[in-house]
Parts: structure tokens; C-alpha cells; sequence
């Protein structure tokens, strides 16, 4: 009659035993890497949120900021002239200010326009010099282009109607456009965000 071994028998439960450790070990560690990753993934996406939304308002308020400086030089009761007059000469140039920096409005010379706009004129914001400022803030606040549009609509009561359409164009991150000024779009910046605002609104001019 053939009897196991004791021995033999408490080795082949003791190697089952170690056998199930080492495998209920790999299934715990598979889990915590699993929710550490997981983990990860959110806390990464989170980050990523929250700078595209820090990168969004810096080109919003740079738009915002840019569009109420040229409705301030064109409409404001505070003023004694619009800064966009229509009718100028191409070569028109002036100097404004928004904010305590000073800004260069031109003229951009057109022969049609698709949106039947004859005057349109152009400033970058904000223009300000490194070498007085430093270039830190300008980065830090984004810059814009904005365009001011103006055509002729109908006469009335011996006032003729000026058209206007005012359109800021805001971004994140901006670098030197020339002469130590930072407000030119940074292209080469893969978080480059941009921001339209646009207003239209109609002022009234007497016939000479």
C-alpha cells in the first residue's frame, strides 16, 4: 500500500501558498499603477484646462482692452475730435493714448472693400517701449490689432450717416514688432490663442 509522504505533501502546499502571494501581489500592483495613472491623466488634462483658460482671457482682455481704447478716441464726449476721421488722406497719421501708453493710429490706403467700408484705419496695442517698461509686462498681457472701418450711409436732416465697424483682434503672447515695442503676435508659439471682439455703431456728420 503506497502512502504519501507527510512531507512531501506540506512542501506542495507551501509552494501553492507562495505561488498565490506572488500572484495576489502583481494584481494589487497592476491595480495601484492603474489608478496612479489614471490619476495622472486627470491631474494632466486638469493642468492643461486651466492654462488654456488663463492663455484665453489674456488674449480676451487684450481685445477687450484694444477695442474700448479705440470707441473711447472715436465716440467719447471727452474728446474733441475722432482719432478716425472719415474722409482723411492716406497719409494720415496721430498719435493717441490708452492707459498712460501711447499708441500711433494710420490710415490704410484701399481702392474697394468687399464690405463697402472706404476708410479704414489701424493701430497695435498695446505699443510699449522695453527700454522704458520692460518687456516682462507687455508679454504678460498680451497684445492686439485693431482695425476701425468707416463708410458713408444716408443723408439726413442735412447730416450724412458714418457707418463704423470697430474690430480688435486679441492674442496671448506677443514678442518685439520693432523699435523695442512687444505687439506682435508670438506665431511661432504652439499656445498662441487669439480673441475677436467687434463693434458697429453709427455716427452722424454735418454736410459741408
Amino acid at each position: 500500500m503506497n502512502m504519501m509522504n507527510p512531507k512531501k505533501k506540506k512542501r506542495r502546499i507551501k509552494s501553492n501558498e507562495n505561488g498565490f502571494v506572488i500572484l495576489f501581489a502583481m494584481v494589487v500592483s497592476l491595480i495601484i499603477i492603474l489608478i496612479t495613472s489614471g490619476m495622472y491623466t486627470i491631474t494632466h488634462k486638469q493642468a492643461i484646462i486651466s492654462s488654456y483658460t488663463r492663455e484665453s482671457q489674456k488674449a480676451f482682455y487684450a481685445a477687450n482692452s484694444a477695442l474700448e481704447c479705440a470707441l473711447f478716441h472715436d465716440i467719447s464726449p471727452y474728446i474733441n475730435e475722432t482719432a478716425f476721421p472719415y474722409g482723411a488722406d492716406d497719409s494720415y497719421t496721430k498719435d493717441i493714448s490708452c492707459g498712460g501708453n501711447d499708441f500711433s493710429v494710420k490710415k490704410i490706403p484701399v481702392q474697394s472693400s468687399a464690405s463697402g467700408y472706404e476708410d479704414l484705419f489701424s493701430f497695435r496695442y498695446p505699443e510699449i517701449n522695453d527700454s522704458t517698461f520692460g518687456i516682462t509686462q507687455p508679454e504678460e498681457s498680451g497684445c492686439a490689432y485693431v482695425l476701425v472701418e468707416k463708410k458713408e450711409g444716408e443723408e439726413v436732416n442735412g447730416v450724412v450717416e458714418v457707418n463704423t465697424r470697430v474690430t480688435a483682434v486679441g492674442f496671448n503672447t506677443c514678442i518685439e514688432g520693432g523699435d523695442g515695442l512687444v505687439n506682435i503676435p508670438n506665431f511661432d508659439d504652439p499656445t498662441l490663442l487669439e480673441r475677436r471682439l467687434s463693434s458697429t455703431y453709427t455716427t452722424y456728420k454735418a454736410i459741408q
